[in-house]
């Protein structure tokens, strides 16, 4: 399933995908192309930072959310972090993430109290 497709699945066809972000979205998407050829070193050293800036309201956070969400589905290995101008709304964030994923069928490890 690609990340449109995940959007439609995981928003119960709520949220319409966000193709206006153009390169962000694109971004996203690839993101979740398959790293199995690539050494665990090569995965490691694949770490991505990404910082947006756009207007407020344009679907930034959204996209973000379910990419990770879609991403823990295809890479439960990877460790994400989520950061924002304000704990709140990073820890806020993060359980929507949480929530986005186990609504869609994903499983929680033991310690997932742990953000």
């Amino acid at each position: 399933m690609n990340l449109a497709e995940f959007i439609e699945f995981a928003s119960g066809g709520s949220i319409l995908t966000p193709t206006h972000l153009g390169d962000y979205f694109d971004l996203c998407c690839k993101l979740g192309e398959p790293t199995s050829h690539l050494t665990v070193e090569e995965q490691s050293a694949r770490a991505l930072h990404i910082c947006v800036s756009m207007p407020p309201q344009c679907g930034k956070t959204t996209l973000i959310t379910y990419t990770i969400a879609w991403l823990l589905f295809r890479f439960p290995s990877w460790l994400f972090g989520y950061g924002s101008y304000a704990k709140l709304f990073s820890s806020g964030r993060t359980e929507e993430i949480m929530r986005v994923y186990v609504n869609s069928g994903g499983e929680l490890m033991k310690d997932h109290a742990r953000k």
